[in-house]
């Protein structure tokens, strides 16, 4: 898939996920994604996520790594967008996330 963002345009590859902080957030989404090449999705509402997260810890620290990586990647401004210290409820969620695995 591409994501097509204001100022940037990210390709991501099998096995990759997109939209993880909107999910989390509840906010609007930053960019645009289509795909290149016919694609399976799998779309998770927040709880199916949360839960996920919550039941399969490593799965949980890639996302929580990711969105943290991702929000500091974004431009801040007034009008809400998220902080890297908003992720720190869902991270402590997480059983074992600050293990080694």
């Amino acid at each position: 898939v591409e994501i097509d963002l204001p100022n940037q345009r990210i390709q991501l590859g099998e096995g990759q996920f997109f939209g993880e902080v909107s999910v989390l957030r509840k906010t609007l989404r930053s960019g645009n994604v289509r795909t290149t090449q016919p694609t399976k999705l799998l779309i998770l509402d927040a709880y199916d996520l949360r839960t996920i997260m919550i039941r399969n810890p490593k799965i949980g620290q890639a996302i929580q790594e990711t969105a943290h990586s991702r929000s500091e990647l974004k431009p801040r401004n007034q009008q809400g967008d998220m902080i890297a210290a908003e992720l720190e409820p869902i991270a402590n969620q997480i059983p074992g996330k600050d293990e080694d695995q």
